[in-house]
């Protein structure tokens, strides 16, 4: 009964707060309404004491416009909107830590606009207080930083991001005005979308700044994009990537970072306040109790989608009696997924993570303007999202070496993908990182083709992603035999020699970063699985050192889709809701992504890490994806591998498929479960060399096992199976 009482306590008492929230409410409502009211009704004044006839304004609007000119003088119009403002975001019901620091800001720039004029009583007071202690040149300067320090209140973003965006708009200026007696009509349409495009919706569609260029043409066949044409009419050239002489087309240089203003500004933080989230402690501390569970609430961490209560228990309470009462807790509680990290890494209490009623999204560009990410000065610094904590989680690619991302469809994970590789156009260019992208389902991540970082179009048939992996592997062990000449371990340090200029080779430039992004594993594995496989733990376990890295996703996280020796070989995972404790078994090697909420909400484990990390992903919309990637597209032109490259690659993998007996001999294995060479000499009377060839691209496709002497081999696939991946080709 204890039990009982204090539940209905505690009901009573969120009945009583959650009236007092929406009384405020409507009286802040009634208040901006008249607030509004005024500040038409003195602009109204303004205009007519000015326009109009004597008197128009009547007494009251003639005593408001002389005040306001008075104190403003010919700036007097800005007060007005100041009182308009203030009305709007009481009418809208903003929060109030939202509304105070853009007012204060906005009032910086107003009274610091009217010290400069010298305007009114206002300007002149200001003026003349501050000439008098430093001088009309000092007060002056000091009037501008005020107008930066406004800026950077009604920008939200702090001072040195707000001077180095305000740089990268200078320097695109400069670029644009540079071509503006070439084409004007083009260079201000670039203008108008690229820096007035988080004010206004314009047309998206993507302008070259070189004027000969010709805008990219539409794919003609699925995963093919033709390149744009340069004025000589030929088709743009694709140039062998050899390392440490590599070459990139004119229009890469001078390359200019996308700005973070292409990113939409989020309506609200994305951390829960305090006023929204009830407290459970008192509530969490009797539950516990009434099963015999003595403990305290130390913490509390009020995060976008959980709130973390810190629990210390007395001694003597086992933790494995806390977990078994998860599903108590819960219903206590009135929440699902509820999730305990016992203990807490470095502390010595238990996490209870219990959802918030309402969540609140992460936008990728609260992460972006964040200290965390703009402080970091590696290529390869991804911004993933928020902790439960309301901190802005940047991880590096680098020190992560490889990534493994799954999850169930609409967790997260596409939207995963997008923020990693829209964090990585923010910080690098095109001559530092380099992306392959494979896209078995075609429509993920074809929204990229085009830009200067691929090494090739975005691949889309399955059967070809061998041969650009096989690729990969190739400029690996290119690199690696470069590296051994130069006397280095590992591709930042030959960078850094090439940049200072102390190589033999003075035609020697630094090494991009290669990215190999696969979106569903589980297609490739379908097709080839064995050959796939060897590719990937290849990369995974050599690659670090040559600056390759894998970012692999899944949807289908099961255990013949994310293998042991793939599993083994990337360390750091990152895991969406999945359906079952044994699918994140699969992901993490142990449970807790089966209590996720969803939506962005995961579970990051990077290597080296003693628990995975809980936190929300950023948010990026497609509209924003297609802004940054008009902005890159807009300044240089892909380099692609040579296609003669991968066609080897890719041909000499399909000889033995592209057989016209091959269907028959895969089908001929799989009924009898016999794989030999000279069963298939003997049933389709061929010679020895025809049937090996054979032979060999089942066991590449991972149909049959590999030669084990007098043993036969192992048929490793089924009828059905391979029936089902011929269709899914």
């Amino acid at each position: 009964m204890p039990m009982a009482r204090v539940t209905l306590d505690d009901n009573k008492r969120a009945r009583k707060q959650a009236g007092t929230p929406d009384r405020t409410f409507r009286y802040l409502g009634i208040l901006g309404v008249v607030t509004v009211t005024l500040g038409i009704l003195a602009l109204v004044s303004l205009y007519v004491e000015l326009r109009g006839p004597v008197g128009a304004a009547g007494a009251a609007g003639m005593q408001v416009a002389y005040g306001l000119r008075l104190v403003a003088g010919k700036w007097a119009f800005l007060i007005p909107i100041i009182v308009l403002y203030v009305g709007v975001e009481l009418v809208l019901g903003s929060d109030g830590q939202v509304i105070l620091p853009r007012l204060l800001g906005f009032m910086f720039i107003v009274l610091s606009t009217l010290g400069i004029a010298r305007s009114g009583a206002i300007g002149a007071w200001i003026f003349d207080g501050l000439r008098w202690a430093c001088g009309s040149a000092g007060a002056r300067i000091v009037l501008w930083f005020v107008i930066v320090a406004g800026l950077s209140l009604l920008s939200d973003m702090s001072i040195p991001i707000l001077v180095r965006e305000s740089g990268r708009i200078l320097i695109l200026g400069v670029q644009l005005l540079a071509g503006l007696l070439i084409k004007p009509l083009r260079i201000l349409r670039i203008v108008a979308k690229k820096i007035l495009l988080p004010f206004f919706e314009l047309d998206r569609e993507p302008e070259q700044l070189v004027e000969d260029t010709e805008k990219p043409a539409k794919k003609t066949r699925a995963g093919k994009r033709r390149q744009p044409k340069p004025a000589t009419s030929e088709e743009t050239e694709k140039i062998a990537f050899v390392p440490g002489k590599k070459e990139l087309p004119a229009e890469s240089h001078g390359y200019v970072l996308p700005p973070v203003t292409l990113l939409g500004y989020p309506a609200r933080s994305g951390k829960s306040k305090k006023g929204e989230v009830p407290d459970h402690s008192k509530l969490l501390q009797d539950t516990l109790a009434s099963f015999g569970v003595k403990g305290k609430v130390t913490q509390v961490d009020m995060g976008p989608v959980v709130t973390r209560y810190e629990l210390s228990p007395a001694p003597g309470i086992k933790v494995s009696k806390i977990v078994s009462l998860t599903d108590d807790i819960a219903l206590a509680l009135a929440s699902t997924g509820i999730r305990l990290e016992a203990p807490i890494p470095g502390k010595s209490a238990i996490g209870i993570e219990v959802p918030n009623p309402e969540v609140s999204m992460v936008f990728l560009r609260e992460v972006v303007q964040s200290s965390q990410f703009q402080s970091n000065r590696n290529k390869l610094a991804i911004a993933l999202g928020m902790d439960i904590a309301g901190k802005p989680v940047v991880a590096d690619l680098a020190g992560m070496l490889h990534l493994l991302v799954a999850g169930a469809t609409g967790s997260g994970k596409s939207v995963c993908l997008n923020t990693l590789i829209a964090s990585l156009l923010f910080k690098a260019t095109p001559d530092e990182v380099k992306f392959l992208m494979i896209d078995p389902k075609r429509v993920e991540l074809s929204v990229y083709d085009g830009i200067p970082h691929l090494l090739a179009p975005v691949v889309t048939d399955t059967k070809e992603a061998g041969g650009y992996l096989r690729w990969v592997a190739e400029e690996m062990d290119n690199r690696y035999k470069l590296l051994e000449e130069t006397g280095v371990r590992h591709i930042d340090r030959y960078n850094s020699l090439c940049t200072s200029g102390k190589l033999s080779d003075e035609n020697a430039t630094p090494l991009p970063y290669i990215i190999v992004i696969i979106d569903e594993l589980g297609d490739l594995m379908l097709v080839a699985q064995k050959d796939v496989e060897d590719i990937v733990s290849q990369l995974a376990f050599m690659a670090r050192a040559a600056g390759i890295h894998l970012v692999v996703a899944t949807q289908r996280p099961s255990a013949d889709v994310v293998t042991g020796i793939i599993k083994m070989n990337i360390p750091s995972r990152i895991a969406f809701a999945v359906p079952s404790q044994v699918d994140s078994r699969v992901i993490l090697d142990m449970g807790g992504a089966e209590r996720l909420l969803g939506r962005g909400d995961m579970l990051f484990f990077p290597v080296g890490a003693p628990k995975p990390i809980r936190a929300q992903g950023a948010f990026v919309s497609d509209s924003e994806i297609e802004s940054i990637v008009d902005f890159v597209r807009a300044q240089a032109q892909p380099t692609y591998v040579a296609e003669s490259i991968i066609r080897e690659t890719i041909d000499g993998e399909n000889i033995g498929q592209e057989d016209q007996l091959f269907e028959d001999a895969v089908r001929l294995i799989l009924e009898t479960e016999e794989a030999s060479i000279s069963k298939l000499q003997r049933r389709f009377r061929i010679g020895y060399t025809r049937a090996a060839r054979i032979i060999d691209s089942m066991e590449s496709l991972g149909i049959v096992g590999p030669y084990e002497g007098s043993k036969p081999r192992k048929v490793l696939m089924s009828l059905e199976r391979w029936e089902a991946s011929q269709d899914k080709v």
